[in-house]
């Protein structure tokens, strides 16, 4: 081998390295982008966490808690007397646990938590792009809440003599929360549902870093395919794919073994309050989906690798024999 071909072979290498890892940075950076900026991506998440014992069991106290004063002030609302008030404040307290325990099982719960998770999303967003952050997020539970009145006031029909405000996916809580006073006759509190996480320490360096991030997840793509077209024409197409392929497939494993070795250690510097359940849940269900796409990008990087490299050993080169110097044909 000549000194040029051997600096053209460690160079082909090296790049088939650099752009392996770019490619695998590129991937893992543009689904970070799109857990965050997306909407439905986010959304997409939140519903996943329902699943999680914790979140149910948070979110199972919140809407308790806050039903149980709305429903206190719904009865003082209806200015019924002492003797017919009591009874029905204890029928109605006594239901709500039970009412929320399934309402929380519901199709309709669902698609409230939906409207929750795309205003959270919003606000998130805002924080983010903000030039003077607040530093203080909200979770806006209201369109769960009005869910568990709804189906509360199917079973003590006196409760609330007249229909709540219908909760779909796109809901928007502030709005929701001004027609459920128009429909229970009182202003509900600005405070009702809400739980906010008090200034996290941390949130400015994560909301740089995730803007940060969504120009770095354009410039390694860029990057990446770059090298992989200097890698192809420096080396050649089958020999540089088979060592880009293996990079890729090593990168992509290291990568997954560090996601699965150090979960949630964004989380770890940042104060949530009484939301760290949700918070932890989305984490983990985010995460999920990266190891899955992970695991994809190595299987299908060494499949291509692995073929390629089949098909040049069944194809050896064939080169024309030299002829000896003063024989002619």
């Amino acid at each position: 081998m000549s000194p040029d071909a051997g600096t053209r072979r460690v160079g082909s290498v090296a790049l088939a390295v650099v752009a392996g890892l770019l490619c695998v940075l590129a991937v893992t950076s543009m689904w970070a982008r799109g857990l965050v900026y997306d909407s439905d991506r986010f959304v997409d998440v939140a519903s996943q966490t329902l699943a999680d014992p914790q979140v149910h069991t948070y979110v199972s106290g919140e809407l308790t808690s806050a039903s149980l004063r709305l429903v206190d002030s719904a009865i003082e609302q209806l200015n019924l007397p002492t003797v017919a008030a009591a009874p029905l404040r204890a029928l109605a307290r006594a239901k709500v646990p039970a009412v929320v325990d399934a309402t929380l099982r519901s199709e309709s719960f669902a698609t409230a938590w939906q409207s929750t998770a795309r205003a959270t999303h919003a606000l998130l967003i805002n924080e983010i792009e903000a030039s003077r952050p607040s530093g203080s997020i909200q979770v806006d539970l209201l369109p769960g809440i009005v869910v568990v009145l709804e189906q509360l006031r199917l079973q003590v029909p006196q409760l609330f003599p007249t229909p709540l405000p219908a909760v779909t996916a796109t809901t928007d809580p502030a709005q929701l929360r001004t027609d459920l006073s128009a429909a229970l006759g009182f202003e509900v509190p600005a405070t009702a549902g809400v739980v906010r996480v008090p200034e996290p320490r941390g949130f400015a360096a994560i909301a740089n870093a995730v803007q940060l991030l969504d120009v770095a997840a354009f410039a390694i793509s860029v990057v990446a395919v770059f090298l992989l077209l200097v890698g192809l024409v420096l080396r050649g197409r089958r020999t540089f794919v088979i060592g880009y392929g293996y990079a890729v497939a090593g990168w992509a494993l290291l990568t997954w073994l560090l996601v699965n070795a150090v979960p949630g250690i964004a989380l770890s510097a940042v104060d949530l309050g009484s939301t760290k359940p949700l918070a932890d849940a989305a984490v983990e269900v985010g995460l999920s989906t990266l190891r899955h796409a992970l695991l994809v990008l190595i299987v299908v990087a060494l499949a291509v690798a692995v073929v390629v490299q089949l098909v040049t050993r069944s194809r050896p080169n064939q080169r024309t024999p030299a002829v000896p110097a003063g024989v002619t044909g």
